[in-house]
């Protein structure tokens, strides 16, 4: 029976392992299933001593594999492919759908479909999602933009 517990606990430390790497938590459940099982074996067939003392030793195994897996993981080649190793700002040419530099505010518009309170402007001769600050408006109701927020257009009636 001692075979079955060790291989049990084995093979759930493995699979936890392994949802690093397949994400979804079905092999990590099956993983927590498998050392939960170990658990109640060791319980069963060894007493209620040794039954906490296989809980506690899973408890610090999978917490000290997670913790050497932060740790460790993402200097080797495998955990590197997954952490970005560069910043991506505006230098470099990357950028966001950021309005903030179109000078849009002030400017008016026509609202294309029913701003409840968000929908689509035309605004000079470009389309935008907009929002209101709450009040709906009809199509063809024309617009003005009272303030730019990152990537949100804030609009009013004319």
């Amino acid at each position: 029976m001692l075979f079955y517990i060790l291989l049990f606990l084995f093979v759930g430390l493995v699979l936890v392992f392994l949802e690093l790497f397949v994400p979804g938590g079905v092999i990590g459940f099956m993983g927590v299933c498998l050392m939960g099982l170990a658990v109640y074996l060791c319980f069963k067939e060894y007493g209620y001593n040794t039954g906490i003392a296989m809980f506690l030793l899973c408890c610090f195994i999978t917490l000290g594999a997670v913790v050497m897996g932060f740790k460790y993981l993402p200097h080797t080649r495998i955990g590197g492919s997954f952490i970005l190793k560069h910043a991506e700002n505006k230098d470099k040419g990357f950028h966001t759908d950021a309005y903030e530099n179109l000078n849009l505010t002030g400017m008016e518009g026509i609202a294309e479909s029913e701003l409840r309170p968000a929908g689509i402007a035309m605004i000079g001769q470009n389309r935008y999602d907009v929002v209101t600050e709450g009040e709906f408006l009809r199509p063809q109701t024309r617009i003005r933009v009272i303030r730019v927020d990152g990537n949100r257009i804030v609009v009013e009636r004319a």
